[in-house]
């Protein structure tokens, strides 16, 4: 079977330590394979997102994985200060 992962925006798709190239993307895994699996999304800009998986696809089946970001933590460090203005008088 296969996993499909997708994500908005589109990044690159680490499963199980192997990166499979940027979403959307099909993973093939095999029916003998372990039931536990690590899935890590990064795109630039975005905080790195990791997933743990704990089924396998049937043979033949599709399962679809939509990995989420974490768009908001991101918009409010772009919108921020680090340091606060100073005025001088």
């Amino acid at each position: 079977g296969w996993f499909k992962f997708d994500s908005l925006p589109q990044g690159e798709i680490i499963f199980d330590g192997i990166s499979y190239g940027n979403t959307p993307v099909l993973v093939p895994v095999g029916a003998d394979a372990p039931s536990f699996h690590e899935v890590v999304i990064r795109m630039e800009g975005y905080e790195e997102y990791s997933r743990e998986l704990t089924e396998n696809p049937k043979p033949g089946e599709t399962i679809p994985v939509s990995l989420n970001t974490n768009l908001i933590n991101n918009i409010r460090l772009l919108l921020s200060d680090e340091a606060p203005l100073q005025t001088v008088y």
